[in-house]
C-alpha cells in the first residue's frame, strides 16, 4: 500500500493524526500528548516576546527628573562610603592651635597633637584658630574660603590646611619731651670791677732720666767664726788654744736700682800669690753668701805659718752690666798648730 505524505486526511500509521485510533485505548496516545505540550510551550514563549516588543523600552529620565527610588539609595550610599584625608598644620607650634568644629574631631598646635582626620566625600569641615596669648592669626592656606580666624573647607579631594601666626607688636611708647624751664635773670647791681693780678707761670724743668752707669753698691761684709783653728798632729798641738774648725761663711749686702746680677767673693790665703774668686749665692733680700772649707786641700795651713788672716773682697755686677769692686780687706784669722 502506497501512502501518499501530502494527502489530507488520517493515516493509519501517522503519530500525529488528530482523531482517534482503533488500537488506541486513551483516544490520543502518548505521542500525540508530547506532541501538543511543546506546540503550547512554544505558543507561551512567542507571547511574551510580543508583549515586550508591543510595550517598547521605558522611556528617559528627562534632566531635572527625580531618579527610581531604588536609584538614588544606590548612589547615596556609594557617595557617603567615600572618604578624604584632611591634615592641618601650625607655625610656629607655640603659636597657637586649630580646632574643628561639629563631629570633625582636630586639635593641632600648642593645646594638642590630632592633626589629621578622614571626613566623608563632599562634607565641609569648620576650622577655628586659636591663638595663645602674644600672637595673632596671619595666614590661612588651603582653606576653601576665610573669614578671620575662620577656615572653611569643602571635602571634594585630600586638603591640606596651614596657618601661620604672627607675634604681637607692642607699639614703644612716646617720649614726652622734657619741658625746659628758663630761669629769671636777677639783675646784678653795677660792682666796681677789680683787676686781678696777672700769674705767671711757673716753669718746672723737666729732669732728664738719669741711666744707671754705677756699679752696685757694696753695703757691708761679714763672716762667721773670726777664728778658724787648723789642727796638724793634734795630739802634739801646744801652740794655740783654738779649737780647729772646718768652716767659715761670708755674707755680703749688696743693691743696685738695676737689679743685682751677679756677686763673687775674692778671698787670698797666707800661701795664695793672688786672690781666689768664688760665686755667691743669693738669699733673702738683698743678702748674698758663700762657706769656705778651710779643710779643702792646700792652702789655708802654708807651711812655717802658725797664725795669718785671710784678706777678703767682693766683686758685684748688676742687671745692666755696671760693676763695683772693693779692695781686699783682713778678715778672719787662721790658726794653725803644728
Amino acid at each position: 500500500m502506497n501512502i501518499d505524505p501530502f494527502a489530507i486526511g488520517p493515516k493509519p500509521d501517522d503519530p500525529f493524526a488528530i482523531g482517534p485510533k482503533p488500537d488506541d485505548p486513551f483516544k490520543f496516545g502518548a505521542r500525540r500528548g508530547l506532541a501538543l505540550g511543546i506546540i503550547a510551550l512554544v505558543a507561551l514563549v512567542m507571547v511574551a516576546g510580543l508583549n515586550s516588543v508591543l510595550s517598547g523600552p521605558a522611556p528617559s529620565a528627562s534632566p531635572g527628573a527625580s531618579q527610581p527610588a531604588a536609584t538614588v539609595s544606590a548612589l547615596g550610599a556609594s557617595a557617603s562610603a567615600i572618604t578624604f584625608a584632611i591634615t592641618v598644620a601650625t607655625s610656629p607650634a607655640s603659636g597657637g592651635a586649630v580646632i574643628a568644629t561639629g563631629d570633625t574631631v582636630i586639635n593641632c598646635g600648642s593645646t594638642g597633637a590630632v592633626c589629621a582626620a578622614m571626613v566623608a566625600a563632599g562634607a565641609t569641615v569648620e576650622l577655628v584658630a586659636a591663638p595663645a596669648p602674644g600672637w595673632v592669626v596671619g595666614t590661612w592656606a588651603g582653606c576653601s574660603s576665610v573669614a578671620g580666624p575662620n577656615c572653611t573647607v569643602v571635602m571634594t579631594d585630600a586638603r591640606a590646611v596651614a596657618v601661620v601666626f604672627s607675634p604681637v607688636l607692642t607699639p614703644a611708647p612716646t617720649a614726652l619731651p622734657t619741658p625746659v624751664v628758663t630761669p629769671a635773670v636777677t639783675p646784678t647791681p653795677n660792682a666796681t670791677p677789680t683787676r686781678a693780678p696777672t700769674a705767671h707761670p711757673t716753669v718746672v724743668p723737666t729732669a732728664a732720666p738719669t741711666a744707671d752707669q754705677a756699679g752696685p753698691v757694696i753695703a757691708s761684709l761679714g763672716w762667721t767664726p773670726d777664728v778658724v783653728g787648723i789642727a796638724f798632729s793634734v795630739p802634739a798641738c801646744t801652740v794655740n788654744t783654738v779649737p780647729p774648725t772646718a768652716t767659715v761663711t761670708v755674707t755680703a749686702i749688696v743693691t743696685d736700682p738695676s737689679g743685682v746680677g751677679s756677686v763673687a767673693l775674692l778671698y787670698q790665703r797666707g800661701g795664695d800669690a793672688a786672690p781666689i774668686s768664688g760665686a755667691m749665692t743669693h738669699g733673702s733680700g738683698n743678702t748674698w753668701s758663700l762657706t769656705l772649707d778651710t779643710a779643702a786641700g792646700p792652702g789655708w795651713s802654708p807651711p812655717n805659718q802658725q797664725s795669718y788672716v785671710i784678706q777678703l773682697g767682693v766683686r758685684a755686677i748688676d742687671g745692666v752690666g755696671n760693676a763695683s769692686v772693693t779692695a781686699l780687706g783682713p778678715a778672719f784669722a787662721v790658726e794653725v798648730c803644728y
